[in-house]
């Protein structure tokens, strides 16, 4: 019975996080090229209004799409304001 419940709130939680990305990813392509402040995405992406969560969704969904994480191509880091998405 533990480990189902521990597998159901892993699905749960993984689940959640995915939907976070698609709602950061969203928020960001209604705009390209121009910067959204973590505020806005906190509100769009329903992060609890915690602004860490954001950065953290970010860094993940910067390891899906971009080639290189460290150095990204299309989510960039606005300082100071927040994410921009630049498209090719």
């Amino acid at each position: 019975m533990k480990m189902q419940r521990i597998v159901a709130i892993a699905v749960a939680f993984s689940l959640a996080s995915v939907a976070a990305e698609t709602a950061l990813l969203a928020a960001l392509a209604r705009n390209p090229g121009e910067p959204v402040s973590r505020e806005a995405l906190s509100l769009e992406a329903q992060c609890s209004g915690n602004l860490r969560t954001v950065d953290v969704q970010m860094t993940r969904l910067r390891r899906k799409i971009e080639r290189d994480p460290k150095f990204p191509r299309y989510l960039q880091t606005v300082r100071g304001t927040g994410y921009v998405l630049k498209p090719d």
